[in-house]
């Protein structure tokens, strides 16, 4: 998230997926600029993925995954 936050070029929006891991309740605490989404079970990297792309409509789009 630090990585993130601290570009060059500020991103217009960070949505944060925690795909049913359930650890990262603590974030919004932390970041509260952040959207978040906490999803009760895991749907797999390419539904989350799928997901994800659905919610925005920018032209440019950044994945990233802690777990990768």
């Amino acid at each position: 998230m630090e990585s993130l936050l601290s570009q060059t070029v500020a991103p217009s929006r960070i949505i944060f997926a925690d795909d049913g891991a359930h650890d990262c309740a603590h974030l919004p605490n932390f970041y509260p600029g952040v959207e978040y989404i906490f999803r009760p079970q895991n749907l797999g990297t390419v539904d989350n993925f799928h997901d994800l792309l659905s919610r925005i409509d920018t032209e440019y789009a950044l994945f990233v995954g802690a777990d990768n």
